[in-house]
């Protein structure tokens, strides 16, 4: 038997070099020159005076069954690997673990894999969640359900024209004013901001939480991919099949 990450890697590494040969025994079929010979022998009708001419040959290069054979036997190991992975994939399970609480039980190995792309995904949103005006102290208001600042009041100014006495007037000359608007408060404002962003607090501890969580993922699936798998085999009764045809 052999472990599923075994298996992982030499499929991972067979489907590449299987790819690459059957691209160029592809390309080989092509050239049916290759595949066909031929011997030419002359005979001059005078056997004694006539002109003798050499025989000519053209050797097969290449051999269709032998070819055949050599990619069968290429196919047949790549697809005996890949039923050992597909079938360790069904039996793999692990436990996520993070910390001392089991998260999740028996997850099958493929959905591991998946859990850990997508968990990056939920760190990156989480990231980009707003949180609160730190400049603010805020409070959890139920009737709005969000959160609460503390009241800021201000105050409210109008402008009124006001009369500056510059000189005051005399026997000899009349007084001399200015008028100029001046700020006069006649009011306050009270505000009240609110908030439907991420405490950031909560929002530090959600992204801790997950990232413990996708390296759980992580030891989940390494521990699933020790999975001893027991040794199956397909590709030898496709290709008997197939060449059976008469």
């Amino acid at each position: 038997m052999a472990r599923l990450n075994k298996i992982n890697a030499l499929v991972t590494g067979l489907k590449s070099e299987n790819e690459k040969m059957i691209t160029e025994d592809y390309k080989e079929l092509q050239k049916s020159d290759l595949f066909s010979g031929m011997t030419r022998t002359y005979r001059a009708l005078d056997a004694e005076n006539g002109e003798q001419l050499p025989s000519e040959t053209k050797k097969i290069q290449r051999n269709a069954k032998d070819l055949w054979e050599t990619v069968t036997k290429r196919w047949t190991g790549l697809w005996d690997l890949t039923l050992a992975q597909d079938t360790g994939n069904q039996t793999a399970v692990a436990d996520v673990r993070v910390d001392d609480v089991v998260v999740l039980t028996d997850v099958p190995v493929c959905t591991l894999l998946f859990l850990e792309k997508q968990i990056n995904d939920v760190i990156t949103l989480l990231g980009k969640m707003p949180t609160p005006d730190s400049s603010e102290n805020w409070t959890y208001d139920p009737n709005q359900g969000s959160l609460r600042s503390g009241t800021i009041t201000t105050l409210r100014n109008k402008k009124e024209p006001t009369v500056l006495v510059k000189y005051e007037a005399t026997k000899e000359h009349p007084a001399q004013t200015e008028v100029y608007q001046k700020d006069v408060p006649v009011g306050t404002w009270s505000v009240v901001n609110f908030s439907s962003a991420l405490p950031s607090d909560t929002k530090k501890a959600m992204m801790e939480r997950a990232r413990k969580l996708k390296d759980a993922l992580k030891m989940a699936r390494e521990e699933a991919n020790m999975t001893d798998v027991k040794p199956v085999k397909m590709g030898e009764a496709i290709f008997n099949w197939i060449s059976a045809a008469k």
